[in-house]
């Protein structure tokens, strides 16, 4: 009895934290002055009290803004000292086969930015906390466990994120509308609040993980899922990503396919292919004034870019990015040979960063550097083939593609979804 009630409490206590998160991300006057100090008690009692640790470790990171500063100068990042004291006071840090290299170079690489100049002592160790926390409950909980809460928990937090999205019209990227891509001016492109970032293409990474993430809990009960899908889904549009459109792509075709047989997994390519021809017919077949105006911005920015793709002008069909990458290849290439060997060089050389994290890993960190990580990486996507639970076997594989995919059109070299990337890149399985 007294189990039951302790489970029911905490069901209620995770929705409440997540209620007030939504509510906080508005920023209330006066309100918002009282409201973080009251999430954070929750969120602390969750931890200790109730067991939640992956949920608010997943809060640290993925909804860092919700609370921003506690009374107004405190971040909330370091509540998660309190929590890595607690657990290495608990038992001691036991790291799983193979991690201990992995973990020492992903510390380094989050300090790194920090020994060159280019970020802060802040900025690197807000990003340092939240990913030795989640290392340290990784290593410290039974594999399918941990996955089975980091999903749900994952899938909950965005879904909260995304509700906010499409309640407030989402985080405004000036940046779009005032491009110095004078055809880019005509789409006002929105990102989400919570990761650090109000950056759209940064947006769709995060909501296509939670996308997959409610694929993956296998506790939802379908209409469950289909619920928390429909605000990701629309959040998304509001981006007008095309790395969004297409990560999601890559997710609903790698899931289905790690899950099934060969027989099934041709089966379920072709409904997938034959679902986006048939919705996208139905959807344009609509009167105007069925139609949301979002999507339409989407159909008709994807058009520009297969105008892009069929004429050749790989430019405007990456927004510039290709150029960026042109001018850091150039510059790698004129440094001297140690320096392309082991990096140590200028990630911010154009006022721009390179928007692929491959290139930042070689400016950053070298060939040898590059090497060393991709290893790190094949070794982990090696290890996932020994798991033994089918059910995250196939979400697994799916958020490495997603993250591996999405890396090449953003850079992602610090802050909450670094140290998220990191994690899920160098560390799992």
């Amino acid at each position: 009895m007294i189990s039951l009630s302790l489970k029911k409490s905490k069901g209620i206590l995770v929705w409440l934290a997540l209620i007030l998160t939504g509510i906080n991300f508005f920023r209330i006057t006066y309100v918002s002055y009282v409201l973080p100090i009251i999430i954070t008690i929750i969120y602390i009692a969750l931890y200790f009290i109730y067991g939640c640790k992956i949920f608010v470790a997943l809060f640290l990171i993925l909804a860092n803004d919700a609370i921003g500063q506690i009374a107004g100068f405190i971040s909330v990042k370091y509540l998660a000292i309190l929590f890595i004291i607690a657990e290495l006071y608990k038992s001691k840090l036991k790291l799983k086969k193979n991690n201990l290299f992995a973990a020492i170079l992903s510390i380094y690489m989050i300090l790194q930015p920090l020994l060159t100049g280019l970020d802060d002592f802040s900025t690197c160790f807000g990003t340092l906390l939240p990913f030795l926390l989640l290392l340290i409950l990784y290593n410290n909980n039974d594999n399918n466990e941990f996955f089975d809460n980091f999903f749900e928990s994952t899938a909950l937090i965005i879904c909260v994120i995304s509700i906010h999205s499409i309640l407030s019209g989402g985080y405004n990227n000036a940046a779009y509308v005032i491009s110095e891509y004078s055809r880019e001016a005509q789409f006002i492109r929105h990102g989400i609040v919570g990761v650090g970032v109000g950056d759209a293409n940064f947006s769709s990474l995060i909501l296509c993980t939670g996308i997959l993430s409610v694929f993956a809990t296998r506790d939802f009960k379908t209409y469950v899922k289909i619920i928390m899908m429909i605000p990701m889904g629309i959040a998304l549009s509001l981006t007008l990503s095309t790395s969004g459109l297409i990560g999601l792509i890559v997710v609903i075709i790698t899931y289905n396919m790690a899950n099934n047989s060969l027989q099934k997994r041709i089966k379920y390519f072709f409904i997938i292919i034959l679902v986006l021809i048939v919705s996208v017919q139905l959807y344009s077949s609509l009167p105007s004034d069925f139609r949301i105006a979002a999507i339409d911005q989407y159909v008709d920015r994807m058009n520009m870019k297969y105008m892009d793709l069929i004429s050749g002008n790989f430019s405007g069909l990456t927004n510039g990015r290709n150029d960026l990458g042109d001018f850091y290849w150039r510059y790698i290439k004129e440094e001297g040979f140690l320096r392309q060997l082991l990096g140590g060089n200028n990630l911010l050389l154009f006022s721009h960063v390179p928007h692929n994290t491959y290139i930042d890993f070689i400016i950053q960190f070298g060939f040898i550097g590059l090497i060393v990580i991709g290893s790190i990486i094949l070794l982990r996507i090696r290890n996932i083939f020994k798991f033994t639970d089918k059910y995250n076997k196939g979400a697994i594989i799916s958020i490495k593609c997603l993250y591996l995919f999405f890396i090449t059109t953003i850079s992602v070299y610090h802050g909450s979804t670094f140290a998220f990337t990191l994690f899920l890149l160098l560390i799992i399985p």
